[in-house]
């Protein structure tokens, strides 16, 4: 083999390398799967959905959600608020909960070292 087979040979090897390399990060660190959670609120006024990935980032990646508020209409929902939520949490899902009050929603995200991360959406808008 002369030396400019072997160079070309070396180059593939390396593009063929760098691939399967880039493949197996990107499978294990893309989401699985999509999880959607929706619940009203007791008076039936409002609806929280949150959704995100069934799995946190791997490896050591943060749970990510959406959090929106919906008024419940009539005929349609009308958006109230909405936010991106990232919980640093070591690769573990974390737990939420919901307390509905008066004037907004908190949720709250129980990480897997016991901590809390708190979120409040306002309900009404402000006058």
């Amino acid at each position: 083999m002369n030396k400019r087979a072997k160079c070309v040979l070396r180059i593939e090897t390396y593009i063929v390398g760098v691939a399967l390399i880039a493949g197996v990060f990107f499978r294990f660190t893309s989401p699985k799967g999509y999880t959607r959670y929706v619940e009203n609120s007791p008076s039936e006024e409002y609806r929280l959905i949150i959704s995100g990935s069934d799995t946190p980032r791997w490896p050591w990646g943060a749970d990510e959600y959406t959090v929106t508020v919906w008024e419940n209409g009539d005929n349609d929902s009308e958006y109230r608020a909405s936010m991106y939520v990232s919980i640093p949490n070591a690769g573990k899902k974390a737990i939420y909960k919901i307390n509905w009050e008066q004037e907004f929603v908190e949720i709250t995200f129980e990480k897997s070292d016991k901590s809390h991360v708190y979120y409040r959406l306002p309900l009404k808008e402000c006058e």
